[in-house]
């Protein structure tokens, strides 16, 4: 939803004269209104009037220019007043009413198993991108966990910074056929099948980008960071070459740190000697940070 309220035709209400028109910030702006996001910003009074209407008859000139105090306002200015303090959630339109999507398993689709609802950021890309994300920090998905879940629960809310809806229910309890994103079916965290969907789907959103975003919304603690996403790729290990530094799962599996690859077994598995003791790199790929990887 970070981008909603630039891209998607919104409610524009004249504090004045109570004219409402469904636009774009830029449409507005282009017409002569004004108003946030191009005219101030939500949440904070500034005027809220159509290209007929005068700003020195808004609220924001009886409280600034006129120094009248909240409560000797007008009954029109005073629900002006709310209105304003209350943006921008309020200014969407009941046709327009979020982006919402159900993610769960195929399992419990068909047994009334739990999912997870987005009100907010349903798009595929963005769907695709927590899911992502939780791959990379190493948590076991929720048809091998039910923690799962809880984990991807937790990082999106903490993407959303509580003020956008996320819910965890029984598929049966979830808006399932909501007129968005419909469902989506992951295996592991990969998106695998779709329910009560068979538009076009968004890709309006940069991975890379979208990435970054979940992470630093993230406690600092628990951040992947700029080397781990930015700076390295992802690779086969059996195209690990010694020298290669490579980004392995240390104590806790939540844990990552860089190592360089000492050695390869005869049989083409890489090892990293550290403590004592060998350590093969025996999962399937692995994040590469230097490559000595012949050209």
């Amino acid at each position: 939803m970070k981008d909603y309220f630039t891209t998607r035709r919104f409610l524009h209400i004249c504090e004045v004269c109570g004219r409402i028109e469904l636009l774009t910030t830029d449409e507005a702006f282009h017409n002569g209104w004004d108003y946030p996001p191009h005219m101030g910003a939500f949440g904070v009074v500034s005027p809220r009037t159509c290209p007929d209407c005068s700003m020195m008859d808004t609220v924001w000139a009886e409280l600034m220019l006129k120094e009248k105090k909240p409560e000797d306002l007008n009954q029109r200015q005073s629900e002006a007043l709310y209105r304003i303090l209350e943006e921008p959630l309020n200014l969407i339109g009941r046709e327009d009413m979020g982006n919402r999507a159900v993610i769960t398993t195929r399992k419990n689709l068909e047994t009334r198993g739990i999912g997870v609802y987005l009100h907010w950021n349903g798009g595929r890309d963005s769907v695709e991108a927590f899911l992502e994300y939780c791959r990379l920090r190493r948590f076991r998905p929720p048809d091998e966990d039910c923690l799962g879940w809880a984990r991807l629960v937790q990082v999106i809310a903490n993407y959303f910074q509580g003020g956008l809806s996320i819910g965890v229910e029984t598929v049966d309890h979830l808006n399932t056929d909501n007129g968005d994103n419909g469902v989506y079916i992951i295996e592991g965290w990969t998106i695998t099948g779709r329910e009560y969907f068979n538009g076009a789907e968004q890709d309006r959103c940069d991975r890379d980008d979208l990435l970054m975003e979940i992470d630093l919304a993230q406690p600092e603690k628990d951040r992947l960071g700029f080397e781990f996403l930015r700076l390295s790729e992802e690779r086969p290990a059996s195209e690990i070459r010694i020298g290669d530094q490579v980004w392995i799962p240390v104590c806790s599996e939540d844990t990552l740190q860089i190592e360089t690859v000492n050695g390869i077994r005869d049989d083409g598995v890489p090892y990293i000697e550290r403590y004592g003791r060998t350590f093969y790199l025996m999962e399937a790929n692995y994040r590469v940070v230097k490559s000595n990887k012949p050209q």
